[in-house]
């Protein structure tokens, strides 16, 4: 939690930022915990899910210390740190989409299906032969089409991996490149 006040200075801000030593019996720096694997009490306390730490990689107080931390020199409210880019991608995805019904009405099909405006865009399509989705993207390429919306359609050899990306950066770039010139 933050305990900004408009009186202190910025260095002292950063001195006490994440530090709680009553958490961990007068330590004035948290210590570092490693570790994946958090025992619970009871049953009744793991089924009530009321512990504040319950699995390594979804945080430890050394983390909850960093992300305030962070939120306290920042001037933010919170702070989320993930333990992995694909976590933070995900984590920032599923926020942006949502689940269920509320990412059905933002999936790329149902929006080239019933959106209005999207002629004004510039839309790139490519899958490879051996891409699993290849066939979803194969989908809206027709959809797109079958409303009368300009796109690049672009099937190639290849996968859904790093070495099919690497084949066609320059590809992206240049589309990239003169779509943003051409705004």
């Amino acid at each position: 939690m933050s305990k900004r006040t408009g009186k202190q200075k910025a260095e002292t801000r950063l001195a006490h930022a994440g530090r709680a030593p009553a958490r961990y019996h007068g330590f004035v720096n948290t210590p570092i915990y490693r570790g994946s694997t958090v025992l619970f009490p009871t049953l009744a306390s793991l089924e009530a899910n009321t512990q504040d730490f319950t699995y390594g990689r979804l945080g430890t107080p050394t983390v909850k210390a960093l992300e305030e931390a962070i939120a306290e020199l920042e001037g933010g409210h919170r702070t989320l740190l993930t333990p992995s880019g694909l976590s933070a991608i995900a984590t920032s995805l599923l926020a942006f989409l949502g689940t269920g019904d509320e990412f059905a009405k933002k999936d790329p099909l149902t929006l080239a299906r019933t959106q209005d405006g999207l002629g004004t865009l510039q839309i790139w399509l490519d899958a490879g032969d051996q891409d699993p989705w290849l066939d979803r993207t194969t989908a809206l390429h027709q959809t797109l089409s079958d409303r009368g919306i300009d796109h690049l359609w672009n099937p190639y050899t290849g996968g859904h991996d790093w070495h099919y990306w690497e084949n066609h950066i320059l590809d992206y770039l240049r589309f990239y490149g003169h779509a943003l010139s051409h705004q």
